[in-house]
């Protein structure tokens, strides 16, 4: 049986100031798992039923019981098995080339962790957020990635010094602008998306090299942050 403090702890990791306090982060599910392990991410512990005792290195697993795990589990239904990771430490963030997407204010879990998915079915080398977007290591955006959260680098900056500062060509995609369909993306570049509710902010406008957009042919107010990311990944690395 698993001992209070454990539990208490791995609950603990649901807040973010905790998670960065202890460099420490939950995946939840069996397929999750297989995926942060092929990465090669480290993994601290793995608690999880009776039945999955014998698929885990001894040394890492704790068993638990249905109760317990149902106390662990941020999800509707507990899928049985979770782990606690040390959170990725990727390699810091240089603009020299390259194929970006930068997220302005992007508050959704389950759109961010679209957009990790998105970030690495494309190819991208990583994903930028500004400091005020959600937390990646959110539980919704852990599950919401499908295992993609460990292979996509995903940063967090003063997104303002960064777009001023890139010297790779900075496209926008704005209500406002110049057909996707008909621009002619370059090899390396920053593709600049901000909330449904926001959009981008008027400061890294400010340094837009090239605004975008998507045409609209029927009645829809907009897109989805996650619908449009794909759309214009797409177009972004098939040149």
């Amino acid at each position: 049986m698993l001992i209070k403090n454990k539990i208490k702890f791995i609950r603990s990791l649901r807040n973010k100031k905790e998670r960065y306090t202890h460099q420490n982060f939950i995946i939840e599910g069996e397929k999750l798992l297989g995926e942060a392990m092929k990465s090669g991410i480290v993994i601290n512990e793995i608690i999880g039923l009776a039945t999955f005792e014998k698929d885990f290195d001894p040394n890492l697993f704790y068993k638990a019981s249905e109760k317990e795990m149902d106390r662990l589990t941020s999800l509707k239904k507990s899928p049985g098995i979770l782990a606690v990771a040390k959170n990725m430490d990727w390699d810091k963030l240089t603009l020299n080339k390259g194929k970006y997407l930068v997220l302005d204010r992007i508050n959704d879990p389950g759109n961010l962790g679209t957009m990790i998915r998105i970030a690495d079915w494309f190819g991208l080398n990583g994903i930028i957020c500004s400091s005020d977007s959600v937390d990646v290591y959110n539980e919704k955006v852990v599950q919401s990635s499908m295992g993609s959260i460990f292979r996509v680098p995903v940063y967090y900056e003063n997104l303002d010094e960064v777009v001023k500062n890139c010297k790779l060509p900075k496209i926008a995609a704005v209500m406002n602008g110049e057909d996707f369909s008909s621009f002619s993306f370059p090899k390396s570049g920053l593709l600049i998306m901000g909330s449904e509710s926001h959009g981008i902010s008027d400061t890294l406008l400010a340094h837009i090299d090239h605004p975008i957009t998507i045409a609209k042919i029927g009645s829809a107010e907009s897109l989805n942050v996650g619908v449009a990311a794909g759309i214009l990944c797409q177009a972004f690395t098939s040149k």
